[in-house]
């Protein structure tokens, strides 16, 4: 687990008061070795150490709020921001892709944006394209 430290006026790095391990940590880390141009194997360990989070309510489990066609396309931030939900995702192995969201969130209507927040356009979440390593954010009401 890794905190940055505050720059004081000396000038020294020093962690602010409550900004040090405040108890016991538990993390998954792993190594994968792989030649250049394999970084698939890097991404699906990815895959393997952050299992998709299972939302359950009274035992009942619900449908996917996000899904995607293309294993090289990754969600890195999803959260709500008043009534509309955000959307953040990329592509992990520097290969231009059309990608397919499906899932309950695909049902709404997507704005894509860029980082901070600003609208660049509509788009179908049906056909979306990816850039080698681009990040898009969307906005979806």
């Amino acid at each position: 687990l890794l905190r940055s430290g505050t720059k004081v006026r000396d000038g020294y790095m020093m962690p602010q008061e409550g900004s040090f391990s405040n108890g016991k940590h538990e993390f998954v880390f792993a190594f994968r070795a792989h030649r250049a141009g394999e970084l698939e194997k890097a991404a699906e360990l990815g895959r393997i150490l952050n299992h998709p989070s299972i939302v359950l309510a009274n035992g009942k489990t619900f449908d996917s709020l996000w899904n995607c066609n293309r294993r090289n396309i990754v969600l890195s931030a999803i959260y709500n921001d008043g009534n509309k939900t955000v959307l953040r995702a990329y592509e992990t192995v520097g290969r231009q892709c059309d990608a397919v969201f499906s899932g309950s969130l695909a049902e709404k209507n997507w704005t894509e944006t860029d980082m901070n927040g600003s609208i660049i356009h509509k788009t179908d979440p049906s056909k979306i394209s990816f850039k080698p390593f681009e990040i898009k954010t969307f906005l979806i009401s």
